[in-house]
C-alpha cells in the first residue's frame, strides 16, 4: 500500500493538528495545499511537499505515484488539482472528509469513500485503520524530493534564506503573485510558525491590511510581511497606520519592476506583446527608499543584512530586487 495524506486547512479550523501528527506516526507521507502550509514542519519525517498547480516536484510526484489519497480539510480546488482533472492522483483510491457535502458531491474528481464529517473525529478514526505501507514508499519519496530541489532563482532563494533564519515562533503574511508562490515553493516552515496569504480571492492590496492585523490580534508581536513592488501600492497608505501605531512590522518588497505573473500571461499566450504590466510597456513604481523615508522606516537595499533585520526591534522596509526574468517552476500550465 502507497498511502499519501493531503493535510488542509480544515485540519486547524478543527483543532486536530494534534491528531495530524499522530496519524502521521503511522508511517502515513503527507503533503500540504496553500492554506494548510503551516500545519506540517519541513523536517517533519513524513512531510515530502506541497500539491498544486505552482506545488513543489516531490509533492506533485507523490500525489502522481500513490495508491491511496486520504485527503483531509481540503476542498481540493482547480488550482489544486490543476485544469486536466482526470490526472490528480490517477492511480489511487481517493478518500475525503469534508465538513462540507457540496464539495465532496462536485464533479471534478471522483471520491471512492467520502466521509461527511469533522476533521478530528476522521482523524481520529484512521488511528485504528490498518495500513499495510509499503516499506520502501517513503524512502522513496525522500529520495526524489533530495533528487529534484527547486532551483533558487533570485525570489525562491531570498525566501529559501529568509525562512532559514526566520525564529520558531515567526508569524508571515505574504502578497500575492511572486510573494505567496515562492514562499509556498520554497519555503521553510518551523514548528510553531504561522504563515497566512489570501488564497481564496488572491487580491493583490491584501499585505499590508493583513500584517497590521495579525499585529495587533497577536498582542502587538513583530510580523513579517512579504509582498511584491506592485501589491503594496493597492493599499500604501497603511504604512501610515505602522508608523502611527508603531507596529513592529518587518516588509519586505520584492521588486521585479513590474507585474511579473502578467508578464508570463502575455509572454506565454501573447509572444511578449506586453500591455500595463512593466516599465516599457506604460507602468511604473515608485523610489522605495523615498517611500521609507516618507514614513520613518529603517531602509535595506537588499537582504545581506538578514540576521540584523531579524534582531531590529522595530517596523523596516526591506527592497530586494529579483529582476524579471525568472519563471515560476515547477508549474502546471493551460494553453489557448
Amino acid at each position: 500500500m502507497k498511502p499519501l495524506l493531503v493535510a488542509g486547512h480544515g485540519i486547524r479550523i478543527a483543532k486536530a493538528q494534534d491528531e495530524l501528527i499522530k496519524v502521521l506516526e503511522l508511517g502515513i507521507p503527507v503533503v500540504t495545499t496553500f492554506n494548510g502550509f503551516d500545519l506540517v514542519p519541513s523536517d517533519h519525517p513524513n512531510f515530502v511537499g506541497r500539491i498544486g498547480t505552482v506545488g513543489t516536484y516531490g509533492g506533485n510526484y507523490a500525489l502522481k505515484n500513490c495508491d491511496t489519497l486520504i485527503c483531509v480539510g481540503t476542498r481540493n480546488n482547480i488550482r489544486q488539482i490543476s485544469y486536466n482533472w482526470a490526472s490528480f492522483a490517477p492511480q489511487a483510491n481517493k478518500i475525503v472528509c469534508d465538513i462540507d457535502i457540496a464539495e465532496i458531491r462536485k464533479p471534478t474528481i471522483p471520491v471512492n469513500n467520502w466521509h461527511w464529517g469533522d476533521a478530528k473525529s476522521f482523524l481520529n478514526n484512521l488511528l485504528i485503520w490498518n495500513f499495510n505501507i509499503n516499506k520502501d514508499w517513503l524512502p522513496s519519496l525522500k529520495q526524489y524530493n533530495n533528487s529534484h530541489p527547486i532551483e533558487l532563482t533570485p525570489p525562491y532563494k531570498f525566501i529559501h534564506e529568509l525562512t532559514t533564519v526566520l525564529p520558531n515562533d515567526a508569524v508571515v503574511v505574504c502578497g500575492n503573485g511572486t510573494a505567496c508562490v515562492a514562499m509556498f515553493q520554497a519555503g521553510i516552515v518551523k514548528k510553531g510558525q504561522r504563515i497566512f496569504w489570501n488564497s481564496g480571492t488572491a487580491a493583490m492590496g491584501y499585505d499590508l491590511p493583513a500584517a497590521i492585523g495579525t499585529c495587533f490580534a497577536n498582542d502587538k508581536k513583530e510580523v513579517y510581511c512579504i509582498t511584491g513592488d506592485g501589491s503594496i501600492q493597492m493599499n500604501l497608505q497603511e504604512l501610515q497606520t505602522i508608523k502611527h501605531h508603531q507596529l513592529p512590522i518587518k516588509i519586505f518588497v520584492l521588486n521585479n519592476g513590474g507585474y511579473r505573473s502578467l508578464e508570463m500571461t502575455q509572454e506565454n499566450y501573447f509572444k511578449g506583446d506586453y500591455i500595463g504590466c512593466n516599465k516599457q510597456s506604460g507602468i511604473s513604481f515608485p523610489d522605495f527608499k523615498k517611500v521609507a523615508d516618507t514614513f520613518d522606516l529603517k531602509y535595506y537595499n537588499g537582504y545581506k543584512e538578514l540576521e540584523q533585520m531579524i534582531y531590529y526591534p522595530f517596523s523596516l522596509l526591506c527592497e530586494v530586487h529579483i529582476g524579471n526574468s525568472y519563471i515560476i517552476n515547477p508549474k502546471f500550465t493551460n494553453s489557448l
